[in-house]
């Protein structure tokens, strides 16, 4: 069997939603104080995916297709996706941290490698950015939902810091995750807001880019989680005693109505059919479904744990079958 697939950054959507579900798993797991560890599983999974893709991805940019990896870099709506690279690593750094103790030598070059990611997400940050609002070949309908993986990437900035880095050690990183998350959360505005404006009223999306309108569902999200956690640093309390912030509940809320309202639009994903653009799915609903966690957590409520496993029940099973429908390309290839 060969995977004949084409060199696209794409296919880093594919780590980055299984190392999300299994964070997901790893979080559930520890709040139902379960025995049996299905996160591991998963775990090992995005690590496999997250190493092949790299190795093919690096073959290919060393290699005669290096021109096709540069041309999506130049796209105008393709370059959205870079940040997916940069945020599956510092997904991978955090997955580590399990099986790192945070005395050791090891966990020094956690820190080490999530600050080399951080600087390279924010050069991603300034190059996306200033060819987005001075470029003049980019118009309204070039605005895809995939920009927001690079707020995702600046919220889970600060997620992974809050775990990986000793604040009480480096008290001014604590200043700096504020700063990540505050400019991350007036740039989602304004992405929203073209973005829907895009929507309504210029050209569609095509059929085969609906699964990404789910990525609307990830920087509300992973933003839910950075409050939290940024509010818990210097808090006497543990999340299940912390009471939650009038931002964090609108952010929720904004994720909970573009998760129901995709849900009733189900007909116009099902036409898309399962295809690479299909693990655009993953990811959102394993960030939807952490927050969810974290929400049940701090309110003790029964009614949203169990919506939380539900989610990762319905991500489970859409692996499986972005899993069966991958091995049948590389097959058929």
């Amino acid at each position: 069997m060969r995977f004949n697939y084409p060199s696209s950054v794409l296919y880093f959507t594919i780590p980055m939603g299984l190392l999300g579900v299994s964070l997901n798993a790893q979080h559930l797991t520890e709040q139902l104080s379960l025995h049996n560890n299905v996160s591991l599983w998963i775990l090992f999974y995005g690590w496999i995916s997250f190493f092949v893709i790299s190795a093919h991805y690096v073959l290919h940019f060393l290699g005669q297709h290096r021109t096709h990896l540069l041309q999506e870099w130049n796209h105008p709506s393709q370059c959205s996706l870079f940040p997916a690279i940069t945020l599956t690593i510092l997904l991978f750094i955090l997955s580590l941290q399990v099986f790192v103790s945070p005395q050791s030598s090891a966990h020094r070059w956690l820190e080490v490698g999530y600050f080399l990611a951080v600087g390279l997400h924010l050069l991603l940050n300034w190059n996306l950015l200033t060819r987005w609002m001075f470029q003049d070949d980019i118009t309204i309908n070039h605005k895809q939902p995939s920009w927001f993986i690079l707020l995702s990437g600046n919220f889970f900035i600060v997620i992974a810091g809050v775990h990986i880095i000793d604040l009480s050690w480096l008290p001014i990183w604590y200043e700096v995750l504020w700063l990540f998350f505050s400019a991350t959360l007036l740039l989602w505005l304004s992405f929203t807001v073209s973005l829907f404006y895009r929507l309504m009223f210029e050209k569609p999306l095509l059929t085969h880019q609906r699964p990404s309108l789910f990525i609307f569902l990830a920087p509300p999200s992973l933003a839910v989680i950075a409050s939290i956690l940024l509010m818990q640093v210097n808090a006497t309390t543990s999340i299940a005693n912390q009471p939650l912030s009038p931002l964090t509940w609108v952010l929720y809320s904004f994720a909970t109505v573009m998760f129901l309202l995709w849900l009733t639009l189900i007909r116009f994903f099902y036409n898309s059919g399962l295809s690479s653009n299909a693990w655009a799915y993953v990811y959102p609903l394993a960030a939807y479904g952490l927050a969810t966690q974290y929400i049940a957590q701090a309110l003790g409520s029964t009614f949203l744990l169990v919506f939380s496993v539900f989610i990762l029940i319905v991500l489970i099973a859409l692996i499986g079958l972005l899993s069966v429908w991958l091995v049948k390309q590389a097959l058929r290839n």
